[in-house]
């Protein structure tokens, strides 16, 4: 295995979700292979190259490509929800990706950014 580097970026401020109030649970928030992904990632101990990830959404029965996977996993590492480990194997660079926060501390991020961005919204 080659060198490994964890990178974390810093929370932003702003998280472009919409909300889907017919759905519970991450699904108010979260398309389906989205929430297969996170649900995955907060399990104990678990980390996920793209593969795995595409694997676990495969699983649940949602036909999602790898480029999909990727860009979502990106995203939350880009909005400070997941972190990464960069391994380097034949082929090059892979990213195996971790949740940043447990479950409940994850959810409160979540329910956070969704609670400030409808208060703006009222004061505007």
């Amino acid at each position: 295995m080659g060198a490994r580097r964890i990178h974390m970026k810093p929370v932003p401020s702003a998280l472009a979700l919409s909300l889907d109030t017919q759905h519970a649970g991450l699904m108010v928030v979260f398309k389906d292979y989205e929430a297969a992904i996170i649900e995955a990632l907060h399990k104990p101990g678990a980390m996920l190259s793209s593969r795995d990830a595409l694997q676990v959404v495969r699983d649940e029965g949602i036909d999602k490509s790898r480029a999909s996977v990727i860009n979502f996993c990106n995203w939350m590492v880009d909005l400070g929800l997941f972190s990464y480990t960069e391994i380097t194997g034949k082929g090059g660079h892979r990213r195996i990706y971790t949740a940043r926060f447990h479950r409940h501390e994850f959810l409160n991020q979540i329910s956070h950014r969704v609670a400030s961005a409808l208060e703006r919204m009222y004061l505007e």
